[in-house]
């Protein structure tokens, strides 16, 4: 049980670092092209 939550709070972790990350992307390269791809990818891999 405990292995099954540090294994589901490194997952949580993981996708907060990737959403911090395309947020990161999104206000770097602030083009509507760039976010439309960075959006499709993100509910693709959903």
């Amino acid at each position: 049980m405990i292995l099954f939550l540090s294994s589901v709070i490194e997952l949580t972790l993981d996708e907060k670092i990737f959403l911090f990350i395309r947020l990161f992307l999104l206000f770097f390269y602030d083009s509507p092209t760039n976010k439309t791809d960075i959006t499709s990818v993100e509910f693709h891999e959903i």
